[in-house]
């Protein structure tokens, strides 16, 4: 290892130290103490992956919502505009893949659909 990699090693080593204190007291002030879940999560993170889920504390409705990649949401909400216009499952606004999944998949068995908003008010 040459001096140039050893003082991107540093660099990187001390922006992820930053980043990970950035995110833990960012997900602090928006949900309250982190669970060690998400400490470990946090932890073991790479510097990328702090950085793209740093903004996402701001907007997220539940700390699961700050994993959900921008990629991940925009198909999750493809996907949905799919089963709605091709099989008339409305699911509703989905967050990402696993919100979408758990939005259809049958809560009994023998449904053939998760409970949709339009069936909810009825």
């Amino acid at each position: 290892m040459n001096d140039n990699d050893e003082d991107l090693a540093a660099l990187e080593s001390i922006l992820g130290a930053c980043l990970r204190d950035l995110f833990l007291e960012t997900f602090e002030r928006r949900f309250g103490d982190p669970p060690n879940a998400i400490r470990e999560r946090v932890t073991a993170a790479h510097v990328m992956e702090l950085k793209e889920w740093i903004p996402n504390i701001v907007s997220a409705e539940t700390p699961e919502d700050i994993f959900v990649s921008d990629l991940e949401r925009a198909l999750a909400q493809f996907a949905a505009g799919v089963a709605k216009r091709n099989c008339g499952i409305d699911v509703g606004p989905v967050r990402g893949l696993a919100d979408l999944m758990a939005r259809l998949t049958p809560q009994e068995p023998g449904d053939r659909q998760a409970e949709s908003p339009s069936t909810r008010q009825q």
